[in-house]
């Protein structure tokens, strides 16, 4: 059955009410509850512009967006949703995820977290703990250094919520947005938060805020959003946190999206309806990425050596044509002498970029002002656009007529 199936029979099913597909929804059972409340605070043991970790294909299907409260200061309001319809299944999904991957700065769920299978992030820090000692015996590193650097390959523990934004509409006066929205939360900063709500500490009882029976335990949850400046730059901070009881209850025009994604997510052989949503890397393409930003050092002793070698032909080119205007003999330097070194300049650039994997020449291009190449259909043909670009400057430079 096609999803605009699925769609049209759950409105054949509540348009005589909405009872019929509310009842689907279970409650959250006490020992879900009581669990994710429990480990609220509890830390795996393990340790942008570019990639989330969601499925955007199939993010798209189902018109969900994917929502980052952090890039707007101020008050939120949203409903948390329920993604199963068996009572002993969260409402959350909890992962590890892998951030500020390469140069576009990719996030990649852990696949060893996720799945126990190998993940290349994970492997280069085990390398980086093993060369610890000789990296401070050399010098090479300080302690803080090797701190950070370790600390940056760390998979964070994130938790992910199915939900429902209501800022404008209660702020605003505006009208519902019914669209669904996927949030990778911090799990410290919001979910432990928000468990620390949820809690009646006295009667030992912990509410289902994702609960959509009409009088149910569902809430309306609130937060504030402002910048927090720290040593190593500003971060968003979340706080203010509260539970709203809801006026009305979830409307049809989520629950029918919800029951689909349900559905299907079943369909596929998942409990958790988040789970579907997601993308997960494997080894090849979290390496990929990391190839961006690997052997760093390594990577800027090329550039400066590239650079000095390019600066050192520009300079002579330079020193050639100042002694010109000052009347010495600058024939030192024949036509053909300077030619052949353009052309080898050239013809190594040319190697170095067509070696590079699509995501480093990106990164090449941008820090050399070639964005423009990146608009041409294949790597092969911007290299060459670049190569010719780089020889002609050479040749106005020079002042060779040819």
């Amino acid at each position: 059955m096609s999803l605009q199936d699925r769609l049209r029979d759950r409105k054949k099913l509540t348009s005589g009410g909405g009872g019929g597909i509310r009842d689907k929804f279970k409650k959250r059972d006490t020992s879900t509850l009581e669990k994710t409340y429990e480990n609220r605070d509890k830390q795996t043991k393990s340790g942008s512009m570019g990639k989330t970790i969601f499925n955007h294909e199939i993010l798209s299907t189902f018109e969900i967006e994917e929502w980052q409260p952090h890039l707007v200061i101020g008050d939120h309001f949203y409903d948390i949703l329920p993604v199963s319809f068996i009572p002993h299944i969260p409402y959350h999904w909890e992962c590890q995820v892998h951030f500020a991957v390469g140069f576009a700065k990719d996030a990649f769920i852990c696949p060893h977290q996720a799945h126990r299978k190998q993940c290349y992030r994970c492997e280069v820090q085990s390398k980086l703990y093993r060369k610890k000692e000789e990296y401070l015996n050399e010098k090479r590193w300080s302690e803080e250094k090797f701190k950070n650097a370790a600390k940056k390959l760390y998979p964070q523990d994130r938790i992910v919520y199915l939900l429902w934004k209501r800022t404008e509409e209660l702020l605003g006066d505006e009208p519902p947005d019914y669209t669904l929205r996927v949030w990778n939360a911090p799990k410290v900063a919001v979910h432990q938060e928000i468990q620390g709500k949820v809690r009646d500490k006295i009667n030992r009882t912990t509410l289902d805020i994702s609960d959509v029976s009409p009088d149910g335990e569902g809430r309306t949850v609130a937060m504030e959003v402002s910048k927090r400046k720290t040593s190593a730059g500003t971060f968003p901070g979340y706080g203010s946190f509260d539970l709203h009881k809801r006026e009305n209850p979830i409307p049809n025009e989520i629950l029918e999206q919800l029951d689909t994604l349900i559905t299907e997510a079943e369909d596929q052989g998942f409990e958790n309806a988040i789970e579907y949503l997601i993308h997960y890397a494997d080894y090849e393409e979290i390496k990929e990425s990391m190839q961006t930003e690997e052997d760093e050092d390594e990577d800027e002793a090329a550039a400066k050596t590239k650079e000095g070698s390019t600066s050192s032909l520009r300079q002579r080119l330079q020193q050639k044509e100042e002694e010109e205007n000052k009347g010495y003999d600058a024939s030192k330097t024949t036509v053909d002498e300077t030619l052949a070194e353009i052309e080898s300049e050239c013809e190594k650039t040319r190697q170095e970029l067509s070696g590079l994997s699509s995501i480093r020449f990106k990164a090449w291009c941008n820090k050399n002002d070639y964005k423009v190449a990146l608009e041409f259909d294949s790597q092969s043909e911007a290299v060459d656009a670049i190569v010719e670009d780089m020889y002609e400057k050479f040749i106005e430079q020079a002042d060779i007529d040819i």
